[in-house]
């Protein structure tokens, strides 16, 4: 069961990484740039890049690099690609359990639950499941309040408001 659940969290980490929430070979290259007191400019140079690249990398706006830029960076800060890559690896377990922590705080350990199993339906699984949840909260006669379910990026993911009627 343990590890149902994990895989499960993982797989809402996944989701949550695709869609950038989560940057995490970014924060370890700005933390490796930061500790080595390089400015994105020095780092820039010995990379070949230029300082919006150096950008791009740290925020993440850059998904996938390059295994030649992995190379560099890993001999930029003095370290082999297999330290490199598992310095990004342990960042990404600890943002990991950091949200799931978070979700968990704040909704409880049932809502990580559902949300795993949200993201394993179908688009018209979790269409009919939004639905659901709208019919709830009205039945439940919340006050004069109409619930707008907003879809955010191809309708994955909805956001909740409640809007005054």
């Amino acid at each position: 069961m343990f590890f149902l659940q994990k895989l499960k969290k993982r797989r809402i980490i996944k989701i949550l990484h695709k869609k950038g929430m989560i940057t995490l070979l970014g924060d370890v290259i700005k933390k490796l740039r930061k500790d080595r007191h390089m400015t994105q400019e020095q780092l820039g140079t010995l990379l070949g890049v230029k300082k919006a690249a150096v950008q791009k990398y740290e925020s993440g706006t850059v998904k996938n690099l390059k295994q030649d830029t992995i190379q560099k960076l890993a001999d930029a800060f003095g370290m082999s690609v297999g330290m490199f890559m598992a310095l990004a690896n342990e960042g990404q377990i600890r943002k990991e359990v950091q949200l799931i922590e978070e979700i968990q705080l704040h909704f409880g350990k049932e809502a990580v639950e559902l949300l795993s199993d949200f993201t394993e339906l179908s688009q018209e699984g979790k269409e009919k499941v939004l639905r659901y949840a709208k019919d709830m909260f009205l039945i439940q006669g919340v006050e004069n309040d109409f619930i707008h379910f907003e879809p955010v990026e191809k309708q994955e993911v909805f956001v909740v408001k409640k809007q005054k009627v």
